[in-house]
């Protein structure tokens, strides 16, 4: 069995409620490869706690419904594996709109 490739310098620029939890604009993560929503929100929920309950799932799984992540302003994030390269960023956001 091989060993796992790490995949450096995602980043994941926050807005709205994510980006008051958290405090900071913009998150750089590192993950193993194949890449899973998963093991984002692991990477996150480790560098940024803040965000677990309101924004990812108390177990570290997954967002929670009402948020979505999208992959350089192109597609949205919804199945695994996710093909990230160094550099690629991910837009976080509530998927609720208000009027």
């Amino acid at each position: 069995m091989s060993n796992p490739t790490i995949i450096a310098g995602i980043k994941v620029e926050l807005f709205g409620t994510a980006r008051l939890k958290a405090g900071v604009q913009e998150l750089e993560l590192s993950v193993c490869s194949p890449v899973t929503v998963s093991n984002i929100m692991k990477a996150m929920a480790d560098i940024c706690p803040s965000l677990i309950g309101d924004i990812i799932s108390h177990d570290r799984s997954e967002l929670v419904n009402s948020h979505i992540l999208n992959l350089n302003g192109l597609s949205f994030v919804n199945s695994d594996p996710i093909d990230l390269k160094t550099g690629d960023k991910l837009l976080l956001f509530s998927s609720q709109a208000g009027g």
